[in-house]
């Protein structure tokens, strides 16, 4: 996220990894239509997922080493379970001797398909590459047999809720849906998030120095995160679609688990659409460490969500750190410093990147008042932003400030260091940064000061609308494509149901001192 005076990032747009408005509060009148079992489908995109031991949408329980299956919506949903127990056949679309025969018991919420551990490592020899591309058709038990495909066309809306759009959208489930009971996701499992974050939790109170001289100065979780943030109201920046709107105004809240929502406005029709900026009552200055656990993030085409430090004079003169940023259906987050001025890379930060690349290769001078989009990093990480991120149960960023150097690191949840949950963060133990800005030719103190926390999601503005019929960053189809809208405008002022489900979910916020 840049400041008012600033041009932005125009990098490219991610994938659009889920399609239809999901858990939207409609009440879906499901036609059914034969097709016959042995029509084998095109292509899709299998994830595999975590059962948990909990009872998907056919309302069996699973475990990881079952050969199981999670079809879309279009095939099964809680109300529509006539495909339960069907065997799948799932092949390699590069190599088709490679299969696996699975049972669907479940669906697949945003996404075409899941696998179960076994059934994916069966396929791909591990889970490594969290995704894979598959072809798959329903056992031919016989040669009159069919499958049941739900037919979604037909929806009723209950009046107190947002109307549904045929628009293709990625949406996540909003907190009043049904919880999705398997975690379909790429890299980590999800059945250590309950445990890690009530370790967290209960190590705050305990504070204490990390053997790195970190004080814990602030653990903020639920509404103690709205209390550390001020309010912005008014017409976003960039020539965005928002307007910002107090905490009063119901898209703030903390949800059953405790945890902090910052929500967007799903009015259907609009000329700007009511969203959240917070900026911290506390600055942040060289000794800083600040680490934040999210569970989701708005992941829909026209959102432009941040989690960003902006300095306390004129931009770009004391500074910016963009910690979290992406737009539309990213999947790979970028990370980047903006300073004025005798601030820049050197050829060894370039050098040693082994998990994120440098966006704009031209310039190592962080000077935003030359080029705005320097200085900005690409993360390899197809799970460090956006809809996979939210599949994978979300993660952990967290920068350090020092005289040294400013350190960017991230890490799905079930892979967080353990010395972060006992509130004792020890960044020498880590490993190395995914982005390092040394203090080589860039005097830290003098160019980052003051520096405000920022929690905003912009909508449209000059990055997402610039990116628009774009892809890159993760993305394959772009939002013109697979919204049918040709401009962010159109669709963020009259497609409201698609911001429904779009949301931050933030764990907790961890601050510390050196």
């Amino acid at each position: 996220m840049k400041s008012s005076t600033s041009l932005t990032l125009l990098s490219m747009a991610s994938a659009a990894l889920a399609f239809g408005v999901g858990h939207d509060g409609a009440k879906r009148h499901h036609r059914m239509k034969r097709t016959p079992a042995s029509v084998k489908r095109d292509a899709v995109v299998a994830y595999y997922g975590y059962q948990n031991e909990t009872a998907g949408a056919c309302g069996w329980s699973s475990v990881d080493t079952d050969y199981i299956v999670g079809l879309s919506t279009d095939y099964v949903t809680p109300d529509s379970t006539d495909n339960c127990g069907k065997q799948v056949t799932i092949s390699l679309a590069s190599d088709s001797s490679k299969s696996v025969t699975c049972t669907v018991t479940d669906s697949c919420t945003n996404c075409d398909m899941y696998l179960s551990v076994a059934a994916f490592k069966e396929l791909a020899g591990s889970l490594d590459s969290g995704t894979l591309d598959v072809v798959w058709e329903f056992a031919d038990s016989s040669s009159s047999s069919s499958s049941t495909e739900v037919d979604q066309t037909t929806t009723e809306v209950d009046q107190t809720t947002t109307a549904s759009t045929a628009v293709a959208v990625a949406v996540t489930p909003s907190t009043t849906a049904t919880a999705d009971t398997t975690t379909y996701a790429a890299y980590t499992p999800a059945t250590t998030q309950a445990t890690e974050t009530t370790t967290t939790a209960a190590a705050a109170s305990t504070g204490g120095t990390s053997t790195d001289g970190w004080t814990n100065t602030n653990y903020l979780t639920g509404s103690s995160i709205f209390d550390f943030f001020s309010f912005e109201t008014g017409a976003s920046d960039n020539s965005g679609y928002a307007n910002y709107v107090d905490r009063d105004s119901g898209l703030v809240y903390t949800d059953g688990n405790g945890y902090a929502v910052v929500a967007i406005d799903s009015t259907e029709y609009v000329s700007l659409r009511n969203s959240v900026r917070m900026v911290s009552n506390t600055a942040f200055n060289v000794g800083s460490l600040i680490i934040i656990d999210v569970q989701e993030m708005p992941a829909v085409c026209g959102a432009w969500p941040a989690i960003w430090l902006n300095g306390g004079c004129t931009w770009p003169d004391c500074g910016e750190i963009d910690i979290l940023e992406g737009v539309n259906l990213y999947t790979q987050n970028i990370v980047s410093v903006h300073t004025n001025d005798g601030c820049s890379l050197v050829q060894s930060d370039v050098s040693s990147l082994t998990s994120a690349v440098l966006k704009t290769t031209d310039t190592l001078s962080c000077n935003a008042n030359a080029d705005s989009t320097s200085c900005g990093f690409n993360l390899d990480s197809q799970t460090s932003y956006g809809q996979p991120f939210n599949s994978a149960s979300g993660g952990t960023y967290a920068v350090s400030i020092t005289s040294d150097a400013i350190l960017f690191y991230f890490w799905n949840e079930g892979s967080v260091p353990s010395d972060i949950a006992s509130n004792t963060p020890t960044p020498s133990g880590w490993g190395n940064a995914q982005v390092t800005i040394s203090n080589a030719a860039c005097d830290i103190s003098s160019h980052f000061s003051d520096l405000s926390l920022i929690i905003n999601t912009n909508l449209g503005g000059t990055f997402a609308e610039g990116v628009w019929s774009t892809t890159g960053n993760g993305q394959s189809t772009s939002c013109a494509d697979s919204t049918g809208y040709s401009s962010a405008y159109e669709y963020v002022t009259n497609v409201g149901s698609a911001f429904a489900g779009a949301k931050f979910t933030i764990r907790s916020i961890a601050t510390y001192s050196q």
